[in-house]
């Protein structure tokens, strides 16, 4: 949509309503996404409006500065989804539309853009640029790596730029990621540096090193945990002035952690790596359980369910809450408030003679369970049921 829209000069809003499918997701254009994608058309039009000239989705290898290097048997590249470039300023611009909203993504140091940005910073890539708008290559002195992420919090804002110069760019390329390709290439998957960056990784549920790191994560934390448990007839009276003449540890009556600060952010840091192949794990468990194959001790059953209602026409249900004796502002705004806000309003009894026969309660999905979960195992679907000729009923309330 974006590159639509920056190649015919459309308004992101015109495409609002469009149905659209992407990565086997199928979706409708609203609001919210025409206006973040505005935010990066908008940029894109501002680098044009100061004359860079501007490549959309270029393909690009840091590779092209290593022709002094020994080769490597790889053959590296990426899509950079802006490269804009000044020749009377000498300015390289890499920016990159991130559009998830769960992740917010640093500019400053970020090795993807420094990677795209080492690929583009060459007269083989912006010579032609020049050549086919007209103008004539001049290098390049400085770099913008530029992250655009309208959707997710970041106190920098939704546009944010890290700046290199094209000698330390190059720098980095010819060492750093020359020297991270080379040991990648050649330590038969020896090196392994958990962190962050883990969430990406294909290869995170099967990897050994989360499960080093549990192992240490626990240690530590029980070799610094108190070896009893306080008793609560020990602790503090909370209303009780402390005796100014004692030390503070001598006045809480609890036992003293070992923990240091610094120990303590280490296996905070370390514990996001084991969250993320927690989760991976999880992810694999629910899909095998979810095709109907076997993980002992474990099962798949039904989320929360959450109440909606069970008419789809709008108008059936603003005539059944009619007869509740509220008047209209009080259980509609253009639309009939959710069964719980009703309940509210109305109270139990009227809610459930006159409403609760309109409400189905309907699962969000599934998830995992321990087998001594009190929920019920979920029945295989059968072939008709997974093919859509026979739906599963639903729970009325």
């Amino acid at each position: 949509v974006s590159e639509a829209c920056i190649h015919s000069g459309a308004d992101p809003f015109s495409f609002v309503g469009q149905p659209r499918s992407a990565d086997g997701h199928a979706f409708t254009i609203d609001d919210q996404f025409a206006e973040a994608v505005e935010q990066f058309v908008g940029f894109v039009r501002n680098l044009i409006g100061l004359n860079y000239i501007v490549a959309l989705e270029r393909q690009v290898s840091p590779q092209i500065h290593w022709d002094n290097l020994p080769p490597l048997a790889v053959d590296l590249f990426g899509t950079s989804d802006v490269v804009a470039y000044n020749p009377v300023t000498k300015h390289l611009v890499i920016a990159d539309l991130k559009f998830g909203r769960g992740i917010a993504v640093d500019a400053i140091g970020n090795t993807q853009l420094r990677y795209y940005a080492s690929g583009a910073a060459h007269p083989g890539v912006l010579k032609p640029l020049c050549d086919h708008a007209g103008e004539a290559y001049q290098g390049v002195d400085q770099v913008d790596l530029v992250i655009i992420q309208p959707r997710a919090f970041h106190p920098d804002g939704p546009i944010r730029k890290d700046t290199l110069s094209y000698a330390d760019l190059i720098d980095w390329s010819q060492t750093t990621l020359y020297q991270g390709v080379e040991r990648a290439l050649t330590d038969n998957g020896k090196t392994v540096c958990a962190g962050d960056h883990c969430r990406w990784c294909p290869a995170l549920p099967g990897c050994d090193e989360p499960e080093k790191i549990s192992r240490q994560v626990a240690a530590a934390a029980f070799a610094s945990a108190p070896l009893d448990n306080v008793p609560f007839a020990d602790l503090p009276d909370p209303s009780a002035k402390p005796d100014p003449n004692l030390p503070a540890a001598a006045t809480n009556n609890l036992p003293e952690v070992s923990l240091t600060d610094d120990k303590l952010a280490e296996l905070l840091d370390k514990s996001t790596v084991l969250k993320m192949w927690i989760k991976a794990l999880e992810d694999i468990a629910h899909e095998r359980l979810e095709a109907g194959k076997q993980i002992p001790g474990w099962k798949n059953v039904p989320k929360r369910a959450v109440r909606k209602w069970s008419e789809d026409d709008a108008e059936t249900m603003l005539q059944t809450l009619s007869t509740t004796g509220l008047p209209p502002e009080d259980y509609s705004v253009s639309k009939p408030l959710t069964p719980a806000q009703v309940e509210r309003r109305v109270g139990k009894n009227l809610y459930a003679s006159v409403v609760a026969p309109h409400v189905v309660k309907t699962s969000s999905g599934t998830t995992i369970a321990p087998e001594g979960d009190p929920r019920a195992r979920l029945r295989q679907r059968s072939g008709a049921e997974a093919f859509g000729a026979a739906p599963l009923s639903e729970n009325k309330e």
